[in-house]
C-alpha cells in the first residue's frame, strides 16, 4: 500500500509540476502577448496624435488662409483697376491743379494693361512748394503709387522759385 501512494503521490507531484509549468509557460506566453498587444496600442494612440497633430496643423493652416484671403480682399481698393485709366489720369490733372501745378504725361503703359506694374512719366512745372505738395499728394493717392525716380530743378532765378519736375510713377493693378 505505501508503494501504491508513493506512486499516486509521485504523480500527482509530477501533474501538479506539469500543471505549475503549463501555467507558467502560459503565462509567459500571455505575458509577451499582452506586452505585444500594449505595444499595438502604443503605436496606434501615436500614430492617431500624429494624425491629430496634422489635422489641427491643417485647420489652423486653413484658418491662416482665410484670415489672409479677408485680408488681402481688403487691399484691393489701394490697386489700380486697369479699366479706370480715364479716372486716374482724371485724379491726376486735379491733384496738379489743386496745388497750382502744371502737369503733363510724358509717357505710360495704361495701353497695355497686361504690363504690370503700370509706368506713368509725369513732368511738372511750378513753384517748388507746390512741386513739394504735388509729390506729397501723390503719394497720398488712393492706389498704391511707387515713385521709381524723381528730378527736381529750378528753371528760373533763384528768386522766382520756379521749378521742374520729372517723375516715374509704378502702379500696381488689378486685372
Amino acid at each position: 500500500m505505501t508503494n501504491q501512494v508513493k506512486k499516486k503521490t509521485t504523480y500527482s507531484v509530477i501533474i501538479l509540476s506539469l500543471a505549475v509549468i503549463a501555467l507558467i509557460v502560459g503565462a509567459f506566453l500571455l505575458s509577451a502577448r499582452i506586452n505585444n498587444t500594449m505595444k499595438q496600442i502604443r503605436n496606434f494612440v501615436d500614430d492617431l496624435s500624429k494624425r491629430s497633430r496634422s489635422t489641427e496643423e491643417l485647420r489652423a493652416a486653413l484658418k491662416n488662409i482665410r484670415e489672409t484671403r479677408q485680408e488681402v480682399e481688403s487691399y484691393g481698393v489701394y490697386l489700380f483697376n486697369t479699366d479706370e485709366d480715364l479716372k486716374l489720369i482724371t485724379d491726376l490733372e486735379n491733384i496738379a491743379a489743386r496745388d497750382h501745378v502744371s502737369q503733363t504725361v510724358l509717357s505710360s503703359s495704361l495701353d497695355n494693361p497686361a504690363t504690370q506694374p503700370i509706368t506713368i512719366s509725369l513732368a511738372a512745372n511750378g513753384q517748388y512748394t507746390d512741386l513739394l505738395r504735388y509729390i506729397r499728394d501723390l503719394e497720398k493717392y488712393d492706389y498704391f503709387i511707387g515713385i521709381e525716380s524723381l528730378e527736381i530743378f529750378p528753371t528760373g532765378g533763384a528768386e522766382s522759385g520756379e521749378a521742374a519736375l520729372r517723375i516715374n510713377l509704378t502702379i500696381y493693378a488689378n486685372q
